[in-house]
């Protein structure tokens, strides 16, 4: 499903972007829907809403898989400021010139090209106009309050991360994993540097970890 603000999502004027809000949503679209349990898994934001999805509402959730978790307990958190430089960019006619200009832009370009050119597809015309709030206001939220809350989940988990990702460190995948009872913790190619591996590791952890159950 599109989160209100992305894909063919609007968001409404009077909503405010959240982890909180966001798993509301999927509650909501699942009880329409009929769905009272289900297998949750998220690459991102979408790792982040997984988890509180997790701990608010455990009784809907069968297994959890976090692909390159972002978030962890504070807000802001330094890997993501870049992404509030590019909300303030957004809505300005020469905003992406502008921010090809920035110097920790100009860095992961020297370092990462593809990490770079992912950065400027946020700046695509068809993004939702609402997309500046939704990155302000999530990186400014975080999924749970503190880590320790991560120690009350039991249930299959499996977490992946990888190297070579300015915006998801593999810290952040080993610091989620080590707080969940008996997940799993995985690296994998980054998609920066060969997406077919990434994919097709991703693919095959899913074929070991949760078609079977």
């Amino acid at each position: 499903m599109d989160m209100p603000g992305h894909g063919n999502s609007k968001l409404a004027a009077d909503c405010i972007p959240s982890f909180e809000f966001y798993t509301d949503q999927l509650v909501l679209a699942l009880d329409k829907l009929g769905v009272k349990k289900a297998h949750f898994g998220g690459i991102s934001m979408g790792a982040g809403i997984a988890i509180n999805m997790a701990l608010r509402y455990p009784e809907k959730v069968k297994t959890l898989l976090l692909v390159r978790p972002a978030w962890l307990d504070q807000e802001t958190p330094v890997n993501l400021k870049i992404l509030l430089e590019v909300s303030k960019l957004m809505g300005l006619t020469d905003g992406i010139e502008k921010f090809k200009k920035e110097a920790v832009f100009l860095t992961i370009n020297k370092e990462l090209p593809k990490a770079a050119n992912s950065l400027l597809t946020i700046f695509d015309p068809e993004q939702q106009k609402e997309l500046a709030t939704v990155l302000k206001a999530m990186i400014n939220d975080k999924p749970y309050c503190t880590i320790q809350e991560l120690r009350n989940l039991d249930l299959p988990c499996v977490v992946i991360g990888n190297d070579n990702d300015p915006l998801h460190p593999y810290a952040m995948a080993e610091s989620t994993n080590q707080n969940i009872k008996g997940s799993k913790l995985h690296k994998v190619t980054s998609r920066y540097t060969d997406s077919t591996a990434h994919q097709k590791e991703i693919t095959e952890l899913i074929k070991k970890y949760f078609l079977e159950i």
